[in-house]
């Protein structure tokens, strides 16, 4: 195995990792926004990490499933993200079109359950 055939094994690596960073990106936006959203309406600020932690956990659930998938969908289409810029918008838009269309209950719900 010659320097070359790493280089082409880490390139899939980075291709992969970029494409999780887009699924991370897709969880911490929406957390994010909602948070704040929340904190700003509570009367006090000593639960706020509680707050956060409640509007994160669907996210989250939604992202470790993403991820876990990712890898799937990263097989089949390795040869077409070798660029990680791609694999990165790909990551971002595969989280972010199931958080959309089920919402984040509703995609939990759909993710977890066989019905």
């Amino acid at each position: 195995m010659g320097l070359e055939d790493l280089w082409g094994y880490s390139q899939y690596v980075i291709s992969y990792l970029c494409c999780v960073l887009g699924i991370i990106f897709s969880v911490i936006i929406p957390i994010a926004v909602q948070a704040l959203q929340e904190v700003k309406r509570a009367e006090s600020t000593q639960g706020n990490f509680n707050i956060i932690w409640e509007v994160a956990k669907p996210y989250l659930r939604i992202g470790i499933a993403s991820i876990i998938i990712g890898v799937v969908i990263y097989i089949f289409l390795a040869d077409t993200l070798k660029d990680p810029r791609i694999a990165f918008i790909a990551g971002y838009t595969w989280d972010s079109t199931l958080q959309k269309a089920k919402g984040p209950k509703e995609a939990r719900a759909a993710i977890f359950s066989w019905k």
